[in-house]
């Protein structure tokens, strides 16, 4: 009886970035190349002086390029949202959501509401 040996004990898989076998429990998400690779693609991205990265998609084209810019721009320019409060008493804060800007009251005892009742954001004040 003459054949292939096949271990069921091993789960091996093919990297799908560069076709390597290997153990399927050692393979890792990586974030720079949005899929599951080998420990070795990920060895090789993080050495020092690596130009892999991960290839844009084959319709990306100048358009894209305008919008990530631009959306990079917003994101840096973005103010940091602060809660505005008001002290009521010694218990309670009257807050202006900064995501909704809607005004509610915050017992600090009770720690309530935790979030924005119209919005559903954080509401603890700092």
């Amino acid at each position: 009886m003459g054949g292939t040996f096949i271990n069921r004990n091993v789960d091996a898989t093919i990297c799908r970035r560069c076709g390597r076998p290997g153990d399927a429990k050692a393979f890792a998400l990586d974030p720079i190349f949005k899929q599951v690779v080998c420990p070795q693609c990920v060895k090789e991205r993080k050495k020092p002086g690596s130009t892999l990265t991960a290839e844009k998609p084959t319709d990306w084209d100048y358009e894209d390029e305008v919008l990530e810019k631009t959306h990079k721009l917003k994101q840096q320019q973005k103010p940091k949202e602060t809660i505005r409060y008001v002290r009521i008493n010694d218990e309670k804060i009257k807050i202006i959501c900064p995501k909704c800007e809607f005004p509610f009251v915050y017992n600090t005892v009770r720690d309530s509401p935790r979030f924005c009742p119209f919005c559903a954001r954080r509401a603890k004040p700092s």
